[in-house]
């Protein structure tokens, strides 16, 4: 009979690298999105809405990565389990990675970022990896309580051998480096494909009217921000567990729904048109007085209203709704559209292309 400390490692190790396994294989397939940050995304659609304010209050802008390690912890701790639940029913652990892992890959096959090759892919890896490890692991700790057995007295529950011993904690750790090393080599592969490289290529166009920022705007007191924000000091609370890298080559702009003229534009097309450059102040509906999820920065454009004519809305619209390409919308009144705010669709952001985590390349 293995010990139950030695099954709750077995388990909570095959979890991991199962993990692992499915993070790397998304990578290497191209998915922005792996098994885990896909049940993440299913349950921020679920839940975002309910937990929002208490997230944000705990962790504030780490809210989203505060999820995935949630996810992993938890994920560990069932694998752990599910080990011990193994020195009764043998096929509890292995069982139960699959099931996760057809849950992960379910995630990833309905999540708009993903596809059913990288799901399929993904999960089946995961699976191998997560039940294969765990079998290594059970019959290396099986093995040698094995061979520890004839020296000990019948029905006693003595240690092994300290050889023994060392021969799973050996294994057992291996699969943990494996682990960390396969979620590095994802992140390393992940960011080869960074928009980065298209932003610095990419030529802004001037602005055919430009707001003037007024003489001592900036206030040089202790405490007080700059009037404009810099780009990499700009808050951000969305609802993404990871930034989407979208090649501009391949991004377009659809106008549809109640319009005379739906009409869809790329991304050159976009660059284009009139643009304009003003200062506008944003602020997340969680910001506190005298919070700083609140940031104003220079953003350059195309104004919505011009979008909206070329389109010819109908008289019966009554909402302007935005969806991004990982699912998610966000909406006003068409009045507001109107009201002489400023209303654009932005494609820069203080003088430079939109940074990715700020919604490249529009």
């Amino acid at each position: 009979m293995v010990s139950r400390s030695r099954a709750a490692v077995a388990g909570a190790v095959a979890a991991l690298l199962a993990l692992a396994a499915g993070e790397l294989t998304a990578a290497v397939l191209g998915s922005d999105v792996s098994l885990v940050t896909a049940v993440g995304a299913s349950f921020i659609d679920r839940f975002a809405a309910s937990l929002k304010d208490v997230a944000v209050a705990l962790f504030g802008t780490n809210d989203k990565l505060a999820l995935v390690v949630g996810i992993v912890v938890v994920s560990v701790v069932v694998g752990g389990a599910l080990g011990v639940l193994s020195r009764r029913w043998l096929p509890a652990a292995p069982l139960g990675i699959a099931a996760a892992g057809v849950a992960g890959a379910w995630a990833l096959a309905t999540n708009p970022q993903g596809t059913t090759g990288s799901a399929l892919a993904s999960g089946g890896v995961a699976i191998a990896a997560g039940v294969g490890a765990f079998a290594m692991l059970w019959t290396a700790a099986l093995g040698a309580r094995a061979q520890a057995e004839p020296t000990d007295p019948p029905n006693t529950s003595t240690d092994l051998p300290r050889s023994n011993r060392r021969r799973f904690v050996l294994a057992a750790g291996g699969l943990v480096v494996v682990s960390g090393a396969s979620v590095l080599l994802a992140r390393r592969v992940r960011s080869a494909d960074s928009v980065d490289r298209a932003r610095r290529q990419t030529v802004l166009p001037r602005p055919g009217r430009s707001t003037r920022i007024p003489p001592g705007a900036d206030v040089a007191a202790a405490g007080v921000t700059p009037f404009v924000t810099p780009n990499r000091d700009f808050y951000r609370i969305d609802t993404a567990l990871i930034t989407p890298q979208v090649d501009a080559r391949n991004w377009s702009l659809s106008i549809v729904g109640l319009v005379d003229r739906p009409f869809e534009l790329s991304y050159d097309e976009l660059l284009r048109m009139d643009s304009v450059e003003t200062p506008v102040t944003l602020q997340c509906v969680s910001n506190e007085v005298g919070g700083d999820l609140i940031g104003n920065a220079i953003w350059q454009g195309v104004p919505l209203v011009a979008l909206l004519d070329r389109a010819g809305v109908r008289v019966e619209a009554s909402q302007v709704v935005g969806r991004s390409v990982d699912g998610f919308t966000a909406g006003f009144p068409l009045a507001d559209a109107r009201d002489g705010r400023t209303a654009l669709v932005a494609f820069a952001m203080n003088g430079e292309p939109l940074p990715a985590a700020h919604g490249y390349p529009a």
